[in-house]
């Protein structure tokens, strides 16, 4: 059988009645299939927003560790005034004795 008789068979001027078509031409059907909506990747994970690193100068980084340790000192100060805490024993120094 040459590709010219197989093509001639399955033409459209073979088909002679409806009958033939529906089993001719099986799962073709006047219904429209849409496809199912789905989300794209970034959205199916919530996630947090990037935040890229800054880097601060050695003269920012000397102002942050000052003021951090003179936050804590104050908070440490506060708790020994309200009784949270036991004040610390008193440092001896060589000029003392």
């Amino acid at each position: 059988m040459n590709s010219l008789t197989h093509f001639h068979l399955f033409s459209y001027s073979s088909i002679t009645h409806d009958a033939e078509l529906t089993t001719t031409l099986t799962g073709i059907t006047r219904l429209v299939e849409h496809p199912i909506q789905v989300k794209p990747p970034w959205k199916l994970v919530p996630s947090k927003p990037v935040l890229l690193p800054f880097y601060l100068t050695k003269r920012e980084q000397r102002k942050l560790r000052r003021q951090n340790r003179a936050q804590v000192l104050k908070e440490r100060q506060e708790k020994i005034r309200l009784g949270l805490i036991k004040a610390p024993e008193p440092k001896g120094q060589y000029l003392n004795f």
